[in-house]
C-alpha cells in the first residue's frame, strides 16, 4: 500500500521535498502506529500482550501478525504509574484502513485504545520545529480539509497545537475537526540523543525514573497522515463494564478470549472455585454444558435458578472432586478460580480438581498480590512450582480488566 491510503504517485513525488528532507515520503513505506491508552498501566499491559504474541505463546489472540508490527514500546517520558500512555508499534504490515478495521473488531482493544497515530517511521522524517512541521504537511499535498490530531504533549511543550494551527491557516491550509478529508497525526517524541534512556525491550523495571523537564531542543515531532477511512474513533456506544458483577465477568471474558479457550455448550463441564456470588458461573452457564460452582457462600438467586449451574456449598479445601459432584461422570475441561487468597494457596486448592481433568483441559486462575509493582516473576514461579508437572504452557497476564493487585494465570493440563 502507499502512504496516506493510496496516495497518488505524483503526490508522493511532490512530498519528497529536497528542501525539507524530513518531509520525504517513500512510496510503499510502512507507517509506525502509536496507540493512546487510558492509563500508563494499560500501556504496559499492551506491551506484555505483544510480548506474548511475539513469543508464540499458546492461544494468545489480542494481536495478529498483520497488525502486531515488529516490536511494542512504551514511549517516554513515563514512570510505572504515570506518563502519556502511548505505545509504539513498529511498522505493522496493515494499512491504516486495515489496522482500524482490525481494531474495531477486536473485543479487547476496541474500547481501550482511545486514539491511533500513524507516523512515518524513520528519524530523518521527523521535524524539530512547528515551522518545519507546517512545511512538511504542505509539501506532502495532504488532501484538504485537514483534521489535526495531536498526541499528549511532553511537559513544557503544550503550545505546539495552537502554534501549528496558526501557521497552517496562514499557509492557506483548510482545517476542519469534523468535515475533513484527511487526518494529520502529530506525536512529540524525546530525541534519542538527549541522554534519556529509551527501553526498546519492553522489559519492566522495579522503579522507572520520574519524568524530567526537557528543553526545546530535546523534543522532535513524528508525523504522518491518513485518509478519513484510516482515522480511529473509540467506540462509545456501550460501557466496558457496569458494576462489580460486570467487572468480574469482563475479567473472565478477557482471559477466555485472549487465551483462545474453546467452550462447547453441548459437552463441556467447568468447575468454578470460589464461585460466590456467581458472576463467573452465570457467564459460563450459557457457553458450556454445566458449571460446578464451589463455594460455602450463597450464590445469587438468579444464578441458582440456572438449570445447568450446580452449587456445591463447601470450602474448596473440603471438596471431594468425585463424591461431591453428581453424575454424569466428572470430567471438567476448564477450571476457573477467583479466590481471594495467597497465590500459592490458590494453586494448592486447584490440585484436587486438576488431577481428574483430561489432558488439554485449560486452567484460568486469578492471582492476587499485596503491593502494586509490575514484576511478579518470583511469585509466578512459586505458583508454577506448586502446580508442577500437572500443567504445561503456563502464562501469566496482567489483563486490562485486572486491578493493579491482580494477575491471571493460564495453563493447560498435561
Amino acid at each position: 500500500f502507499k502512504i496516506g491510503l493510496g496516495m497518488p504517485d505524483d503526490q508522493a513525488e511532490k512530498s519528497a521535498d529536497a528542501e525539507h528532507p524530513s518531509a520525504s515520503v517513500v512510496v510503499g513505506q510502512r507507517l509506525d502506529v502509536i496507540l493512546q491508552m487510558a492509563h500508563q498501566s494499560h500501556a504496559y499491559k499492551l506491551v506484555e500482550y505483544h510480548r506474548a504474541h511475539a513469543a508464540a505463546r499458546v492461544g494468545m489472540r489480542v494481536f495478529d501478525d498483520l497488525c502486531a508490527g515488529e516490536a511494542a514500546v512504551e514511549l517516554p517520558p513515563r514512570t510505572n504509574k504515570k506518563g502519556r500512555c502511548l505505545v509504539l508499534l513498529r511498522q505493522p504490515r496493515a494499512s491504516p484502513t486495515e489496522f482500524v478495521s482490525w481494531l474495531a473488531e477486536n473485543p479487547i482493544l476496541n474500547r481501550r485504545v482511545f486514539r491511533t497515530y500513524h507516523v512515518f517511521p524513520q528519524p530523518s522524517q521527523r521535524v524539530a520545529t512547528v515551522d518545519a512541521l507546517s512545511k512538511a504537511i504542505v509539501s506532502a499535498s495532504v488532501p484538504q480539509p485537514v483534521r489535526l490530531q495531536f498526541a499528549p504533549p511532553i511537559p513544557g511543550h503544550e503550545d505546539v497545537k495552537g502554534d501549528l494551527v496558526r501557521v497552517l491557516i496562514e499557509a492557506g491550509v483548510a482545517l476542519s475537526p469534523q468535515d475533513y478529508a484527511s487526518v494529520v497525526h502529530i506525536v512529540p517524541l524525546l530525541k534519542e540523543d538527549t541522554g534519556v534512556e529509551i527501553d526498546n525491550s519492553g522489559a519492566s523495571t522495579p522503579k522507572s525514573p520520574k519524568p524530567k523537564k526537557h528543553s526545546v531542543q530535546s523534543v522532535e515531532f513524528a508525523w504522518g497522515w491518513v485518509n478519513r477511512e484510516g482515522h480511529w474513533t473509540i467506540r462509545t456506544d456501550t460501557k466496558i463494564s457496569d458494576g462489580h458483577s460486570a467487572k468480574a465477568m469482563a475479567k473472565l471474558a478477557e482471559a477466555v478470549y485472549t487465551s483462545n479457550v474453546k467452550l462447547h455448550v453441548d459437552h463441556d463441564d467447568v468447575v468454578d472455585l470460589g464461585a460466590a456470588p456467581g458472576s463467573w458461573s452465570s457467564w459460563l452457564s450459557s457457553r458450556v454444558r454445566r458449571v460446578i460452582a464451589v463455594d460455602p457462600g450463597a450464590l445469587d438467586a438468579r444464578v441458582l435458578e440456572l438449570p445447568n449451574v450446580i452449587h456445591v456449598a463447601k470450602k474448596v479445601e473440603e471438596l471431594d472432586a468425585i463424591a461431591d459432584i453428581p453424575a454424569p461422570p466428572f470430567k471438567p475441561t476448564l477450571l476457573v478460580c477467583d479466590i481471594n487468597a495467597h497465590p500459592t494457596d490458590v494453586a494448592r486448592m486447584c490440585l484436587p480438581i486438576l488431577h481428574p481433568m483430561a489432558p488439554g483441559s485449560r486452567i484460568v486462575v486469578t492471582l492476587k498480590f499485596f503491593g502494586t509493582g509490575r514484576d511478579r516473576t518470583d511469585a509466578i514461579s512459586e505458583v508454577a512450582e506448586v502446580l508442577g508437572d500437572l500443567v504445561v504452557d503456563v502464562t501469566c497476564l496482567w489483563l486490562f480488566a485486572n486491578t493493579i493487585y491482580e494477575r491471571v494465570l493460564i495453563a493447560t493440563k498435561r
